[in-house]
């Protein structure tokens, strides 16, 4: 099982507990297989708002749960509302070198999902930054994710860039990346700056 301690994954506590409306706390938590069902649930409803037939989405959705052996290779972090409903799913898992741009050491952004209900409200953005943080944390260059086309302005607003390793004849028209450190000569710099202070 991948141990995720999510207090210190996070760039900001805000992003663990936060208080969306009046009525709803959401918390954040490592998933466990007792999870699971809440994880597919959001999955399941996520994938609703695709707009896909219903068809495609009875066929689609078993392939996008996640099961007890996914926990031994994958980070899930789900945000539920204080009353234990999931509102977030995110998925992640160290990318292999073919998906990674060269040189580097890379998470894949396996999944991202919100109920249709907290979609606009900030709730992928911050799974996005608890995943941006557990993979600066642990000296992973980057986060690269294959996005569905409808998915890529999210993305780009959230500082991702197209990376070379995409396959535009795939459903994911693009892989896109985004740092996490500065590169070595910025890394460099800072220190040399605060040591002179």
């Amino acid at each position: 099982m991948v141990n995720i301690n999510l207090a210190s994954a996070v760039a900001h506590p805000a992003v663990v507990n936060a208080q969306i409306s009046n009525a709803a706390i959401i918390q954040a938590r490592a998933v466990t297989a007792a999870d699971l069902e809440t994880v597919n649930q959001v999955v399941s409803d996520a994938v609703l708002a695709w707009g896909l037939p219903e068809r495609v989405h009875r066929l689609a959705t078993p392939a996008l749960n996640y099961h007890a052996a996914d926990l031994a290779h994958m980070s899930i972090a789900l945000l539920s509302e204080s009353n234990g409903g999931g509102i977030g799913v995110a998925a992640w898992e160290e990318a292999s070198r073919h998906q990674a741009p060269a040189d580097t050491r890379a998470v894949l952004l396996h999944g991202l999902y919100v109920v249709p209900g907290y979609q606009r409200m900030g709730i992928g953005t911050r799974l996005t930054g608890l995943v941006l943080q557990w993979a600066r944390d642990r000296g992973f260059d980057g986060v690269i994710v294959r996005a569905w086309r409808d998915a890529l302005p999210f993305f780009s607003e959230n500082g991702f860039q197209p990376s070379a390793n995409g396959n535009p004849a795939s459903q994911y028209p693009q892989q896109l990346w985004k740092p996490v450190r500065l590169p070595l000569h910025d890394e460099t710099a800072m220190r040399a700056s605060a040591d002179a202070r």
